[in-house]
């Protein structure tokens, strides 16, 4: 591996694990009433950062890998669109933000349980093809999770904000 190979991967991989956790703190934060608005931004910067990064990686085709960064990639623009928009007084932009912040934080874990499945060994040997049932039970426990979270935070942010048809 060369040395900006080597180096775009460890970049991309701090960025990763940064937003992953900064993703946590915001998503439970949202979820469990408290807003943080400054959280969700160094989040969704860092989201954004590592996503992109991760289009610098070298190219071998399109793999699931590329698929779940261009949605990532589509699901943080329409965030960020929404974040710009907050200021209007209308429920749907902020559905569209913290759907956008839960679903961001999602795409960062259903990625690292893959790559823990196929990086740790113990793990690797449940699943090695990413298609066996321990994948799809542990993939599928993330998604209702993160269900009931963006469930949460829809719910607890409409009380927060005014809603109005304008």
């Amino acid at each position: 591996m060369s040395n900006w190979v080597t180096f775009i991967t460890i970049v991309h991989t701090i960025l990763s694990m940064t937003a992953l956790l900064l993703g946590l703190w915001a998503v439970c934060q949202r979820a469990f009433g408290e807003r943080r608005d400054a959280r969700e931004t160094a989040f969704l910067d860092t989201a954004a950062a590592a996503t992109i990064s991760g289009f610098l990686l070298p190219f071998h085709g399109v793999t699931p890998a590329i698929a779940v960064g261009m949605v990532s990639c589509t699901v943080l623009i329409a965030t960020l669109v929404a974040r710009a928009n907050l200021a209007k007084p209308t429920r749907g932009w902020w559905v569209t933000f913290v759907v956008g912040v839960v679903l961001s934080e999602y795409l960062l874990c259903f990625v690292a349980v893959a790559q823990a499945f196929g990086k740790i060994p113990a793990l690797h040997r449940l699943a090695p093809t990413l298609k066996e049932p321990p994948f799809g039970m542990t993939q599928a426990i993330v998604l209702i999770i993160f269900l009931i979270l963006a469930v949460s935070s829809v719910r607890r942010s409409s009380l927060d904000k005014p809603v109005s048809n304008a």
